[in-house]
């Protein structure tokens, strides 16, 4: 089985802009991936200058409160009307197929 998409973790993304060792092994990380044609995500992005260096190390995808909060469903998430739930009935079911 290939992977296709290789999460960064939060504890590495969160401490990218003050620690060198989290630097060196999300750079490391990253460019083995591309090297691999595996696509990135980084987890935590929580400020702009988190999120630029994401980007300098050429990360494909990134997460994290400073780019939107988590929602409790994928609907909340994209800002769509809640799905009406509808409650069943005594009525006659039709057939799908006659």
């Amino acid at each position: 089985m290939w992977i296709s998409l290789r999460l960064i973790d939060g504890s590495l993304i969160r401490h990218l802009d003050h620690d060198k060792k989290a630097q060196h092994l999300v750079e490391t990380v990253s460019e083995f991936a591309r090297k691999m044609h595996i696509q990135t995500v980084a987890e935590f992005v929580d400020s702009d200058k988190v999120l630029n260096m994401v980007k300098h190390y050429q990360i494909d995808y990134a997460q994290g409160y400073l780019l939107g909060k988590p929602q409790p469903t994928i609907e909340a998430a994209l800002g769509l009307p809640r799905p009406v739930k509808k409650q069943l009935t005594n009525s006659v079911i039709e057939p799908v197929f006659s």
